[in-house]
């Protein structure tokens, strides 16, 4: 992961790792996990990709201190998203 020009990946420990090591990273989030790991500051140093109507709710989630509620987003995210996310880094 050091050695990358990219990490595309999950939300992950590796992903985490990529964020850690100064890798540019781009994460495919489907929420699972999202209220406890991703709560990143906006970076030009990697992306979070996760379908905005989810992330809503989970934000609102996070403000109500729930967790972990809405599983198997990831389906939504378009691989247009994604290579979007790879053009901008590239």
């Amino acid at each position: 992961i050091n050695d990358a020009n990219l990490y595309i990946g999950n939300d992950s420990g590796c992903f985490h790792l990529a964020v850690a090591l100064h890798t540019k990273a781009i994460c495919i989030s489907g929420g699972a996990s999202y209220c406890r790991f991703m709560n990143y500051p906006n970076s030009s140093e990697y992306k979070i990709i996760i379908n905005k109507d989810i992330e809503k709710q989970l934000i609102k989630m996070r403000t109500l201190k729930s967790k972990d509620g809405i599983i198997g987003a990831v389906n939504s995210v378009t691989k247009e998203e994604v290579w979007n996310s790879i053009s901008s880094f590239l």
